[in-house]
């Protein structure tokens, strides 16, 4: 639900809701206290690191119909603000750029840095994963660009 292209309110908490099931679901957290990795079942660890690397992937470049980000996370504002600006005028030019409304009222420069605190926290969530796998002597399998869109669009 958290990716439906539709207007949907509390898209973040279906998204959070989504990945704590599926870590829930992974390590087995309602069953049991697992004291070593090898309790762990390796097919749901498997699924759940290719999980989270499609869910990074797509909280990037998911658009609803309407054109816009499905999540913010990464973008500021004067990114999007652009962006539409040039999907509506490509031959925008430098001294237009400067007058955006984020940047004009010093909220934001064109060189405040992206926020990437939620890429980092799934970045290592997928660690995490990675070396529960590795613990259990199974390889990792990291998923292509390629692959990502395959996932996709299935």
């Amino acid at each position: 639900m958290a990716f439906s292209k539709d207007s949907l309110f509390n898209r973040n908490d279906y998204l959070i809701l989504g990945m704590t099931y599926m870590i829930s679901n992974a390590y087995s957290i309602e069953n049991f206290h697992a004291l070593t990795a090898f309790q762990f079942n390796k097919e749901k660890l498997h699924n759940l690191y290719k999980n989270l690397q499609v869910i990074r992937w797509r909280i990037k470049v998911e658009k609803d119909l309407k054109d816009d980000y499905l999540f913010l996370t990464w973008q500021n504002n004067w990114q999007i603000q652009l962006e539409k600006l040039l999907q509506k005028r490509p031959d925008i030019s430098y001294e237009e750029i400067k007058d955006l409304e984020y940047i004009k009222n010093k909220k934001e420069t064109l060189f405040s840095h992206s926020n990437f605190s939620f890429e980092v926290l799934l970045t290592q969530m997928i660690d995490r994963v990675e070396n529960s796998l590795k613990a259990l002597g199974e390889e990792p399998r990291d998923l292509s660009i390629s692959a990502l869109t395959f996932f996709v669009f299935l």
